[in-house]
This record gives structure tokens, C-alpha cells and sequence, in this order.
């Protein structure tokens, strides 16, 4: 069982994005209170894998809030239900099956969609809910518009059920040593440095990931950062290092 929660005419006007971020942050925060495992899908909406969750479903929905803000759920088998039905007043609330979103307006594809040209064919064929797009014959519409459209079609008949890319808080891999004495000579601290930098490269070997910087701080204020660009990677998997020393 999957949920989603949005918070439906989002608009920040102008553009905050530290206040989106953090209204993010808080959103995700009320998701983790549910169940650890979940998606950030949107910056208005998180999926959440209820699979493991062991209680009331409405009752914990109805518990959580978000000051200032209307916070609306749906539930369904697949993620991409519930976000679907999270997103429309007619479905919010409760458990969603696919005949419910009948007379969900087709547009609401567009939240899914990595291509909005079959879409705009859809609507040029004079379709205008997805109980209309969902009477369809999968095959003929593969043909015509393409595998995206076939993608829909079995979303939306519940015949594809996706893995979540599940949100983790990022990993702080900083090290820190507090000297009793006062420093003397730079061997010590060189030999220090040494034992942390290899304690930090075994860790970033035991994920398969790379430093793209390393950043030194002492005591008195002094920085010294040593990195260079990391190429061939996604732009969500940017490890971070820092060893700071006292």
C-alpha cells in the first residue's frame, strides 16, 4: 500500500527557494513520522511505502498537519496512483482504485508525463478524462504515440508498480580530533591527518563513491580545502567529505 502527500496551489511568488526548501523539509518530516521509506517526487509532494506501517491509516492521516498549509493524501496500490489521486479534490482521503479516477481530468497526466506531445494528441482527439484514455486499446495506442503512452495506459490500470527512490538524509563523513596538548611540531599533526585521511578513504571505498573535495579546518580559523570536479557522476550522488582538526 503507497500514500502520497501534497500540498495542493502551491505558488511561492516571487521565488523563495529557501522557504520551498524548507516547507519541503517539513513536508518530508510529517512523511517520517509515518514510515521511513519515501519519495520526494515533487517540491510539493512526497509518496510514502506504507507496506511496513502497522495501524489506522485514516486515523494517522487525519493526526498530521502542516501549519498554514492544506495537506491532502490519497492512498492506492501503486505510488503513482495515490500521487495521481493526491492531486485531485474528487480522490483525496481515502483508497483509490483505478475505476475511481474515471473522471479525473486527462490534464493530470502532465504530472507524469516526460513528453507532453502524445498528450497534447490526446486532448486533440477530443479526450478529456482518464476513464475515456483508460478504455482504450493499450496496443493501438502504442503504436500510434509510443511507449509513454503505453506507460499510462498501465499505470493507470494498475499494472505496473514502480520501486520508490527512497529519500535518505545525507551522510556526514566528518572526522574531528581534539589535541590535549599543544602542537610543537608538524609531524604529529601530519601523521594525524594521515590516520584520518585513510580512515576517509576506506569509508568512501565501502560505499563505491568519491570525494570530490576535502575540506581542513584548525582551530584558529585556517582552511585549507584540496578537490578537483568528480565527471561521470549524477548530479544526486556528490559525496561530501570534510576532516576538521583541533
Amino acid at each position: 500500500m503507497f500514500a502520497a502527500l501534497h500540498i495542493p496551489d502551491l505558488r511561492v511568488l516571487p521565488r523563495d527557494p529557501p522557504a520551498a526548501a524548507e516547507l519541503l523539509t517539513r513536508l518530508v518530516a510529517l512523511g517520517e513520522s509515518l514510515t521511513p521509506d519515501l519519495e520526494i517526487t515533487a517540491g510539493d509532494a512526497v509518496i510514502l511505502d506504507l507496506s511496513r506501517f502497522r495501524g489506522n491509516a485514516d486515523d494517522a492521516f487525519q493526526s498530521i498537519v502542516l501549519p498554514g498549509f492544506a495537506l491532502c493524501h490519497a492512498r492506492a496500490a501503486t505510488p503513482d496512483l495515490a500521487y495521481l489521486a493526491a492531486r485531485h479534490e474528487g480522490t483525496q482521503g481515502r483508497w483509490i482504485e483505478p475505476g475511481d479516477l474515471a473522471a479525473v481530468p486527462l490534464g493530470l497526466l502532465r504530472t507524469l508525463a516526460f513528453d507532453s506531445a502524445p498528450l497534447a494528441l490526446l486532448e486533440m482527439w477530443g479526450l478529456k478524462t482518464l476513464g475515456e484514455f483508460m478504455n482504450l486499446p493499450r496496443q493501438a495506442l502504442t503504436e500510434r504515440l509510443g511507449p509513454e503512452v503505453g506507460r499510462w495506459h498501465d499505470l493507470l490500470h494498475r499494472k505496473t508498480c514502480r520501486l520508490l527512490r527512497l529519500h535518505r538524509p545525507p551522510e556526514s563523513l566528518a572526522q574531528r580530533i581534539d589535541f590535549e596538548k599543544v602542537l610543537v611540531s608538524m609531524e604529529f599533526l601530519i601523521f594525524s591527518l594521515k590516520r584520518q585521511l585513510h580512515t576517509l578513504a576506506c569509508r568512501l571505498a565501502s560505499r563505491h563513491v568519491a570525494a570530490g573535495w576535502v575540506e581542513a579546518s584548525g582551530g584558529g580559523g585556517q582552511q585549507w580545502k584540496k578537490g578537483e570536479e568528480v565527471h561521470g557522476r549524477e548530479e544526486g550522488i556528490k559525496p561530501f567529505s570534510h576532516s576538521s582538526f583541533k
